[in-house]
């Protein structure tokens, strides 16, 4: 986690309030910053994200794209990539708080 994590400015950015304001926190909590101040890191939640990211771009190309199968998987593969994930994060300007 950034010692400048600014949850208002998250939230603004990607357009959603959290109710549980802790969960954001940990959200942007490597696992070596909470291992030395002895707090959760994000990797339960990334393992939680990654799945349900791809359930929700699995259902979105399954029903709008006529593709065979291995190709749906090859989509999604590039579409839940760290590459472009993280792209996404810089071009939000997220990357700072990471």
């Amino acid at each position: 986690m950034s010692e400048n994590l600014n949850i208002s400015e998250i939230e603004k950015i990607i357009g959603y309030k959290f109710k549980n304001k802790e969960l954001l926190k940990t959200a942007f909590t490597h696992s070596s910053y909470a291992n030395i101040h002895g707090i959760k890191s994000n990797e339960r939640l990334e393992f939680f994200g990654d799945t349900l990211l791809s359930t929700i771009i699995s259902e979105k190309i399954y029903f709008e794209m006529d593709y065979a199968e291995g190709d749906l998987s090859k989509l999604r593969s590039s579409v839940v990539s760290m590459e472009l994930l993280s792209e996404l994060a810089q071009n939000l300007g997220l990357d700072k708080y990471l």
